[in-house]
């Protein structure tokens, strides 16, 4: 019986509940004040708080964490990451066979430290190209490597990575013709003041064939249509003279210097090159 006393007391208890909680919708009444800082738990104990701060700041504290962490490796990134003095654009169908550590060394005499590290360091840049599809011994070659070959070269046209560009005749052609048009672009530094004294410049083109130049690049013999051009900015409409055109300005004639030496190297030593490995047969 005490079960069925204490079961009616709670109903009843419900009951008032219910009635009250009507009552204070219709306005009859107004709804009980409840202290909220008498109902607010407060953490005292050090593990108590730290749970509290942990419920409340949990995402807020995760991504200052993640975000300090980025910071931090962006910082360590910039500072410790290689810097070069000076990238040369190599695109030509002969790159893929060419160790880029042994042409960045035969650059290395020509470039100076720019950035005063104490060091002079040159970044060979750039890619196999594919004349129509093809490798330089005529094998159909997956048309994705061309692609992404072109779409590297034209993205560093863009964002003036490097002023040198050494390339064949194939890749020269695809990067000044307009495929719509085909008008011929001039954006190269005219050579032929140089002609008369050497036959390795012939218009924008400085010929690497009978130059000591590539004498260590591996190959059994110097193609005839690799050569190194300098890209004109003087030639480029850059619009303002905004800062960025301002340190454009700055590369290109850091760069043309570099150029300048490479010209004076090659009228000094026209003798052919000396090969001491054979990749012509790769």
């Amino acid at each position: 019986m005490a079960k069925d006393h204490l079961d009616l007391e709670e109903i009843k208890r419900r009951q008032q509940q219910l009635v009250e909680m009507k009552k204070v919708k219709q306005g009859q009444i107004e709804a009980p004040q409840v202290d909220l800082e008498a109902e607010k738990i407060v953490p005292h104990t050090v593990k108590e708080k730290r749970q509290n701060f942990w419920y409340h700041y949990k995402w807020v504290t995760i991504g200052s964490i993640l975000g300090v962490a980025l910071l931090i490796f962006f910082i360590v990134d910039m500072a410790t990451k290689d810097k070069y003095d000076i990238t040369i654009m190599a695109f030509n169908q002969y790159q893929g066979y060419l160790s880029t550590a042994v042409q960045e060394k035969t650059f290395e005499q020509f470039a100076a430290d720019t950035d005063g590290n104490g060091e002079v360091n040159v970044l060979v840049n750039g890619a196999q190209t594919y004349p129509s599809g093809s490798t330089s011994s005529g094998a159909v070659v997956n048309p994705q490597m061309a692609q992404v070959a072109s779409t590297k070269l034209f993205a560093g046209m863009q964002t003036f990575e490097g002023f040198i560009f050494l390339m064949d005749e194939s890749t020269y052609d695809s990067l000044i013709t307009d495929s719509e048009t085909g008008k011929k672009a001039d954006i190269f530094l005219d050579l032929s003041q140089y002609s008369g004294k050497n036959a390795a410049f012939q218009g924008d083109k400085l010929y690497l064939k009978d130059t000591q130049l590539a004498k260590d690049w591996g190959f059994k013999e110097v193609p005839d249509d690799l050569f190194l051009c300098l890209r004109d900015f003087d030639k480029y409409d850059a619009g303002k003279e905004t800062n960025r055109v301002k340190k454009l300005r700055a590369q290109y004639a850091q760069e043309k210097e570099v150029f300048d030496k490479i010209i004076e190297s090659v009228l000094k030593n026209p003798a052919p090159a000396e090969n001491t490995s054979d990749i012509s047969s790769k």
